[in-house]
């Protein structure tokens, strides 16, 4: 990915990567952050999920069919993550 991001772009197209890259930067920063505040996150699977018209359509539906899967195994993981939380005590107060 780090080639992606020198790679000249015609006008502004080198806008819209950055912009793409930067979302998944500050996500990871608030990991960072997260971590720091001791706070629970589900680590695995991880997604850095980018809005795209073309794959996500005005009422939710999916309409690319690997990204469709993905999420649907995605969000089985996210219910079974909070399913397990329920009885954690926070280590400080």
């Amino acid at each position: 990915m780090g080639t992606e991001l020198v790679r000249p772009y015609p006008g502004r197209g080198h806008r819209r990567l950055h912009r793409k890259t930067g979302t998944a930067m500050g996500q990871q920063s608030l990991r960072g952050v997260l971590s720091f505040c001791n706070a629970r996150q589900m680590t695995t699977p991880e997604a850095y999920i980018q809005y795209s018209p073309e794959v996500f359509q005005d009422d939710g539906e999916v309409t690319k069919d690997s990204t469709r899967e993905f999420l649907t195994t995605y969000m089985a993981e996210f219910r079974t993550y909070i399913g397990h939380g329920s009885d954690r005590t926070p280590t400080h107060s």
